[in-house]
């Protein structure tokens, strides 16, 4: 039936779906999803913030062929330039640029969060149309710690614990990191995004 009323809907056009946070679907939406795919009554676009947590019936296309899988690097300085440009509608200063994308490590998500954290806190500022670094003023973190809580709140316990060790520490040599917790767990957290390895001379 939903197949025939989008059919009905598209009047002969292709029917491409868009799906956001696709790993928050249920089930059953997935089969629904899934099944139109499967049968070529659509095509699907699917983004995800953690492939890992996708539903089981995305992950069966996946293995078929019927999805390939895209991984998005983290964005370049230059692209968060540009993307904050957007979002305050006016030019940013290089040295406000450079320390947004430090806190965000290139993900738009945390960068556009820490930037209006930014904006509220008036560490950036607008002075004659440009957006502006004030070091000056101390930046509380509300949308950007919102935004993070929501990620680490799936984790384990295990997990949490590892990433704290990290963030006291900055990195530690992979063999440390796999004495303190499994490796399906570090793969977990490295699919996830909150795990960066690094392959220099020790990972």
């Amino acid at each position: 039936g939903l197949t025939d009323l989008i059919r009905e809907r598209a009047a002969g056009r292709p029917v491409i779906l868009a799906v956001d946070n696709a790993e928050e679907l249920d089930e059953f939406s997935a089969m629904v999803l899934s099944q139109m795919v499967v049968n070529r009554s659509a095509h699907m676009f699917a983004a995800f913030r953690d492939f890992s947590a996708a539903p089981a019936e995305f992950m069966g296309l996946w293995r078929e062929g019927l999805l390939t899988r895209l991984d998005l690097e983290p964005m370049l300085p230059s692209e968060c330039a540009h993307l904050l440009e957007a979002e305050l509608r006016g030019p940013i200063s290089r040295a406000a640029a450079e320390d947004l994308t430090r806190v965000s490590r290139g993900d738009p998500n945390v960068l556009l969060a820490a930037a209006a954290d930014y904006q509220d806190s008036g560490t950036v500022t607008c002075g004659d149309g440009v957006w502006v670094l004030d070091t000056s003023r101390p930046c509380a973190f509300p949308r950007l710690y919102s935004a993070m809580s929501a990620r680490l709140s799936g984790l384990t316990q295990d997990q949490r614990e590892l990433l704290d060790l990290l963030a006291l520490a900055g990195a530690l040599p992979l063999t440390q990191v796999l004495k303190q917790l499994a490796s399906r767990e570090v793969d977990a957290l490295q699919e996830a995004g909150p795990l960066h390895p690094e392959h220099a001379a020790t990972p």
